[in-house]
């Protein structure tokens, strides 16, 4: 029954369109491309095929754009150039360096109401977990699976086992969603959460903003996992509304009903006994920003280091417990934060 699957495996069954020899193959909604795209074009140019759907895919110049003042490179030039000749062939929407919507993948994205709750997401980017913050399945993937998907909508997947971490608590003051991040990874390693679908339970989560929320998503990627997704909730659903890209009016409604539905998922079946329990203090004292998100939640890095009663404290966090089964099982991991 359908009522008894987790998030992803519910967006997968809604999406399948036929199974074979352990595979299913999904339909995607969405389709990322930027630069690091044009060995999938060449590959399709080179075969005669056309795009399947155009108006499903987006492109964007990020990964070889300037950051700073100036004019681009040569090399930077060159796959810019590739880039908007590509989309431009085969009728693509992109988002160049003199689009008002231009940005990095995962942030601009969603700016335009292209990441929903319920769909599907890929991109030839390894952070493409970002999305799941909407209550997305999204992942990366490479060149000849972008390749399929530009060709045919679709692509191959084996099922993935679901593991969810749950986490309640406050976050300390000074603190923020990448601070969280890394702390679960420390946990669990970087290898903690490979061949899993991470989906982030707890009332620690639901207070997160929206930018905090794809922070954490954005990071699930270091613990190896195959994405990180995150129940849409009425934090999801005002950010997004009146977005660009995003439903309106009636469509808009008849979409919030189907978003609704999605969080009454139950919790990922329970699985063998206590594998282990530890506590662990650890202190925050830096922070650094490589996670590509623009972020109200990263505003915290500045403050400094937090203090009481003019003394400067170290913080300490708390893990109770984590149950796990062997790959291929579902996982199940919480954290109390204290």
């Amino acid at each position: 029954m359908i009522g008894s699957l987790t998030l992803v495996e519910k967006i997968c069954k809604s999406h399948r369109i036929l199974s074979k020899e352990g595979m299913d193959l999904l339909f995607i909604d969405r389709h990322f491309v930027h630069e690091g795209s044009h060995h999938a074009f060449h590959k399709m140019s080179s075969s005669g095929r056309e795009v399947r759907h155009p108006a499903l895919t987006f492109g964007v110049a990020d990964h070889y754009a300037p950051t700073g003042a100036g004019n681009p490179s040569e090399t930077m030039s060159v796959m810019i150039s590739r880039l908007r000749t590509n989309t431009a062939q085969h009728r693509i929407e992109s988002f160049d360096l003199d689009d008002a919507r231009h940005g990095i993948v995962h942030v601009t994205m969603p700016e335009q109401g292209l990441s929903l709750p319920g769909t599907t997401i890929v991109c030839g980017d390894s952070h493409t977990a970002t999305h799941g913050a909407f209550g997305a399945f999204a992942f990366g993937i490479g060149a000849s699976e972008v390749a399929h998907v530009l060709a045919t909508q679709t692509l191959w997947q084996k099922p993935v086992a679901p593991m969810r971490i749950t986490i309640t608590g406050c976050l300390p003051f000074g603190t923020s969603a990448k601070d969280l991040a890394l702390y679960v990874i420390a946990q669990i390693g970087t290898g903690g959460a490979a061949g899993y679908a991470v989906e982030y339970a707890g009332d620690t989560i639901a207070r997160l903003s929206i930018e905090g929320r794809m922070t954490l998503c954005n990071m699930t990627i270091e613990m190896g996992a195959r994405s990180g997704i995150i129940p849409p909730d009425d934090i999801t659903l005002a950010w997004l509304k009146g977005r660009a890209l995003a439903p309106v009016g009636a469509d808009w409604d008849a979409a919030v009903a189907q978003w609704r539905e999605l969080k009454r998922c139950p919790s990922i079946r329970p699985l063998s006994d206590l594998a282990q329990t530890a506590a662990i203090r650890i202190c925050l004292k830096q922070a650094g920003c490589c996670a590509a998100v623009k972020s109200r939640c990263l505003c915290s890095y500045r403050r400094g280091p937090p203090r009481l009663r003019g003394r400067q404290r170290q913080t300490g966090w708390s893990i109770f417990s984590s149950k796990r089964g062997p790959h291929g099982r579902a996982a199940d991991a919480r954290f109390v934060l204290v």
